[in-house]
């Protein structure tokens, strides 16, 4: 067990940190915003696990990883979803509705 075991066990709790930051606010928005968060959170749960499963293995590519990859694509259609998009993309210029 060297330096790398260790940070990867650190790198899951940051993950889990992570999520927590995600979880605590969706029990108090609303229905639409909270399950985004909850959404997050779950990825987020999901990279830690996949770190601690690294730590163990060393394993830094597997199914573990190929699930993070999907689960923040989906976060981040979930994102979308939501109307949350840059503000780039809402400008009045890019959808037609500008003032001249």
């Amino acid at each position: 067990m060297g330096a790398v075991y260790y940070y990867n066990i650190f790198e899951g709790f940051l993950w889990l940190g992570f999520a927590a930051v995600f979880f605590v606010p969706a029990v108090r928005r609303g229905e639409k915003h909270g399950l985004f968060g909850v959404r997050g959170g779950l990825a987020f749960v999901w990279l830690s696990l996949s770190e601690f499963h690294e730590a163990h293995t060393g394993a830094w590519w597997g199914v573990t990883r190929a699930g993070d990859c999907g689960i923040m694509v989906a976060l981040e259609r979930a994102w979308r979803s939501l109307g949350c998009a840059s503000a780039r993309e809402e400008s009045p210029s890019r959808t037609g509705q500008g003032d001249g």
